[in-house]
């Protein structure tokens, strides 16, 4: 299991898309350019290896991601050219573009539970699973199956992000750290430190820890939340739980990999692996719920 995604069952010739999320349909404008084509990726490691079929293959024409934002990006992508999500195509070449015309999120288009969702997955060993079934839950406080009971909301930015420091971080000169939490990181992505070293040969996209590290990073509400919550997480080593009878298994709890380039020892990314064994709450910007209005995580 890859993140979690949302099917659409939309007409892709159509300037005006339907997406069906349980019972309930949504109305979301000028998203058929993102849904042409078709979806083809490999992971980098052998244990990982394979190809995404196409989106027929799937019975739909396209994926949006979890996200707290009612749109892409927001004014972001309206005025800065190099947003990281659009670009301008010449046959084979692309540059980065500003466009007027965003992805819209279908829950926040929905007539009800559209303030948010709720993102659960089962607990699993830390050897890891050969699969995980877990519940993509539309609203927050709508219905009995997702009041956010003891949770705590984390207010976020209006980028989605919050704040994270960590001891281990600190040590190795990564201070207050841009956070984020992204089912569709297959893992968790955060600077390199000298007791995680990054793993080499066919397993260089992940962190290669002598032994299972447990690490705690303290999370904080964008301001003015003085919301502050210790998170811990463990790193395996890749080359100890890809063998024997976990070779197979798809589904860890314990994986992490270097920060790319791009992030410039800047970000902690809390990927699909933070995410086995909670039930995380995702609450929809400028919409409200029992855990507040939105933008905000809840844990």
């Amino acid at each position: 299991m890859k993140g979690a995604w949302l099917l659409l069952a939309a007409l892709a010739q159509a300037s005006t898309a339907r997406a069906t999320l349980g019972e309930s349909e949504a109305s979301c404008e000028r998203v058929k350019e993102a849904l042409h084509g078709t979806a083809s990726s490999t992971r980098q490691d052998e244990h990982y290896t394979h190809q995404n079929v196409n989106p027929a293959t799937m019975g739909m024409n396209g994926i949006l991601g979890v996200s707290l934002l009612k749109q892409d990006c927001g004014p972001t992508c309206t005025a800065v050219p190099e947003n990281g999500s659009y670009y301008s195509c010449a046959g084979a070449t692309c540059t980065p573009t500003t466009t007027t015309v965003q992805l819209q999120n279908p829950v926040a288009a929905l007539p009800t539970d559209n303030n948010g969702l709720v993102f659960a997955l089962p607990d699993i060993p830390d050897e890891g699973a050969p699969n995980a079934t877990g519940q993509l839950i539309l609203g927050v406080g709508t219905r009995a199956n997702n009041q956010p009971t003891g949770a705590v909301a984390l207010p976020a930015t209006s980028n989605g992000t919050f704040a994270a420091i960590s001891a281990a971080f600190a040590a190795g000169g990564a201070g207050s750290l841009t956070s984020f939490f992204d089912s569709g990181s297959a893992l968790m992505y955060f600077p390199t430190v000298s007791t995680l070293p990054v793993c080499t040969g066919d397993l260089a996209m992940f962190l290669c820890p002598a032994t299972t590290q447990t690490m705690t990073a303290t999370v904080s509400g964008s301001p003015p939340s003085t919301t502050s919550l210790p998170l811990t997480f463990k790193v395996a080593n890749p080359q100890t739980l890809f063998q024997g009878s976990s070779a197979t298994f798809m589904a860890f709890n314990d994986l992490a990999g270097a920060s790319p380039a791009s992030f410039q020892n800047a970000y902690l990314d809390w990927g699909l692996t933070f995410f086995y064994g909670r039930r995380i709450y995702f609450g929809i910007e400028g919409m409200s719920s029992p855990l507040g209005p939105g933008p905000y995580y809840g844990l």
